[in-house]
């Protein structure tokens, strides 16, 4: 039994080879013909090679909620608007060029939130894969930066924190020690 992603794979490679090979095959038929070019059935040929190209499905659109994540977390969205798809795999890697590719998400929702990222450069793609066990191309890829707030700064605003909850408790015990000693006579 063959893998289906394997299956699909050389689907998608032998379709783009015989798509190619007969555009190029038609169009040196063509320039060689001893009446020369011929304009309509070049016409024609183009007409044909894209109807059988627009076979492929488009590529879904990523999106980010954000390209700089200083607290940490953030949303993926992607757009899709090549029909019935059974599911989206999104992909995480350090570099642009998905040498180390690593799966984030895998289901049928157009949205994910990530969290829990260190500082660092990640950049995501997304593919959809449709009921008829093809595959979309990739997306375009996108980069989101992750640099959390310095922990000093949550050390800073803890204290500053600390210090208005003293001053409030310090001023309600004041305040009502103020009323009782006026509701003495």
């Amino acid at each position: 039994m063959v893998c289906p992603r394997l299956k699909t794979t050389i689907y998608a490679a032998l379709r783009a080879h015989c798509v190619l090979s007969r555009f190029f095959f038609s169009y040196i038929n063509l320039m060689t013909k001893p009446n020369g070019f011929n304009a309509w059935a070049f016409a024609l040929l183009v007409a044909c090679t894209a109807a059988s190209a627009a076979d492929e499905p488009p590529s879904p659109q990523l999106q980010t909620s954000s390209e700089l994540a200083r607290a940490g977390y953030y949303q993926l969205a992607w757009e899709w608007t090549g029909g019935a798809a059974s599911g989206f795999e999104l992909q995480e890697s350090s570099g642009e060029s998905f040498g180390d590719p690593r799966g984030v998400y895998r289901g049928g929702d157009l949205a994910t939130q990530l969290s829990g990222r260190a500082d660092g450069v990640y950049h995501y793609r997304v593919r959809a894969h449709l009921e008829d066990g093809r595959v979309s191309p990739w997306s375009e890829v996108v980069s989101v930066t992750v640099d959390h707030y310095p922990l000093s700064w949550a050390f800073g605003f803890f204290g500053v924190g600390a210090l208005v909850f003293v001053v409030t408790l310090v001023t309600i015990i004041r305040g009502a020690r103020r009323g009782e000693a006026r509701a003495r006579p």
